[in-house]
């Protein structure tokens, strides 16, 4: 997902350029060939949204991407997309609602099973749900690898997000934000 909270106030051509850099991210350092991106949305009907919405998803249907759509709030973890799209104070609030996820189901089995509810099983989920196993994300966009991490972020979440920025200079993620933005047409950078 990005933005995840670097720019908070966008533009249209902003978010068209997070798909992009987001389409890199998944082929470079997830390994999906042909990314699908997704519009984060109020609905899925293509006439839904404000007004940078509406001009994200004209562009973004238009583009070379894989676009699939606008995603409803309901449906990011069903896997309807690999890259979702969105200004940066959106995605902030739904990534700091996520990484809370984890604690909650944690403390709601531990309140409802006792202290047993330790099962292998049980910690997989946690270890899904858990944000410190990757630790931080790239900076997408800038000259260079840059990784964000909470503050308050534990040992093994900077151990991790460290293996992201070596993972990220072996793919070449950089040169390859640069191609793709080189070949994105963008449509008039005011809108």
């Amino acid at each position: 997902m990005l933005d995840a909270g670097a720019t908070v106030d966008c533009k249209p051509h902003q978010i068209t350029q997070f798909a992009s850099l987001g389409k890199v991210y998944a082929q470079d350092l997830m390994g999906i060939q042909d990314p699908k991106i997704g519009l984060l949305n109020i609905g899925e009907e293509p006439e839904k949204g404000d007004e940078v919405s509406l001009a994200v998803h004209k562009t973004l249907i238009s583009s070379h991407l894989n676009f699939v759509g606008n995603i409803e709030g309901g449906a990011i973890l069903e896997g309807t997309c690999d890259v979702l799209v969105c200004d940066g104070f959106v995605g902030n609030v739904i990534l700091k609602f996520y990484e809370s996820v984890a604690n909650f189901i944690t403390s709601l089995f531990r309140e409802k099973l006792g202290k047993a509810a330790r099962s292998t099983d049980f910690e997989e989920i946690f270890r899904i749900l858990d944000y410190t196993e990757t630790g931080g994300a790239p900076l997408l966009g800038v000259n260079g690898v840059v990784i964000i991490c909470h503050g308050s972020s534990p040992p093994k979440a900077i151990h991790n997000a460290i293996g992201v920025a070596a993972r990220s200079v072996e793919a070449a993620l950089v040169s390859h934000f640069v191609e793709e933005m080189d070949s994105l047409e963008v449509i008039g950078t005011d809108s």
